[in-house]
């Protein structure tokens, strides 16, 4: 899921003389006193109800008026629309991971191996992994939830990186430094391009090794409505089970990412966009 809200809230920076978990408390307190003043709430209320001197509370109210997250019209600060698409974004991210669920739970069976769903952070340039389902085999592969994995190695993060624009994409492989994860991390930019594109074709990626040492996993898109790729639907796997049962797991994972997408309201083949 969109990300950038998150990233885009990071940029507010307190002075120096509010120490972070005094400055914390005092970001969330202003956001509850907001919430609850549909009209707006003017400068001197917030000092009061926060118990709080009006020039800290200028320090965290001038960025996030200029950041869209509230808006400051006669006097009064109110929500602005940045924290509303902020919220929206958490709560769609609660939808689609509901949605996925049973989806997710299907595959592991249907597959016997861990199923993952994953999003980009394309301000960080990684894939997050959202949810997990383990295999219940007792050889299998393990990662926790909210575990971040490099675009250019693993299947999840090439899937991710193949069906990005372009010039986000260059841009990303520009400033990237291709570091071995492995003894079989690809580390040729233009050997990754060309994978990238040819993922795209295929509409699958598969990775073995090139991440993890002894992992292999196989990745295909979750698209929304209008054919924008959301998350990334994965397979992880022992490597040795992974290469042999490769195209059926790359068929079980494609078909279960295509059931996703459709209940996005995607109804199209899913092709390269």
């Amino acid at each position: 899921m969109n990300t950038d809200a998150i990233s885009s809230l990071q940029k507010v920076d307190p002075s120096d003389e509010v120490s972070s978990p005094r400055w914390m408390n005092r970001l969330l307190g202003l956001f509850e006193a907001v919430a609850h003043e549909p009209d707006g709430i003017s400068l001197a209320r917030l000092a009061v109800v926060l118990a709080s001197p009006k020039s800290s509370l200028l320090t965290l109210l001038r960025p996030l008026v200029a950041q869209g997250y509230l808006t400051h019209k006669a006097g009064k600060y109110s929500l602005g629309s940045e924290t509303y698409r902020f919220a929206t974004t958490i709560l769609m991210t609660r939808k689609f991971s509901s949605l996925m669920r049973p989806i997710m739970e299907d595959l592991m069976k249907a597959s016997g191996e861990t199923v993952i769903l994953a999003t980009l952070d394309r301000s960080a340039g990684v894939i997050i992994y959202q949810d997990v389902i383990e295999s219940v085999q007792s050889i299998r592969y393990v990662v926790p939830a909210g575990e971040a994995r490099a675009l250019y190695a693993s299947a999840g993060g090439r899937l991710m990186l193949a069906y990005q624009d372009e010039a986000w994409r260059e841009a990303y492989l520009t400033r990237t430094e291709l570091v071995p994860l492995t003894d079989r991390t690809l580390t040729d930019v233009d050997e990754l391009r060309k994978l990238v594109l040819d993922i795209r074709k295929t509409g699958y990626s598969f990775s073995a090794g090139h991440a993890v040492s002894g992992a292999a996993g196989v990745a295909a898109p979750i698209f929304d409505a209008d054919g924008t790729i959301i998350a990334a639907l994965l397979l992880g796997a022992p490597e040795a089970r992974g290469q042999d049962n490769k195209d059926e797991l790359i068929r079980l994972t494609t078909l279960a990412a295509a059931r996703a997408s459709r209940s996005m309201g995607y109804s199209e083949e899913l092709t390269a966009k």
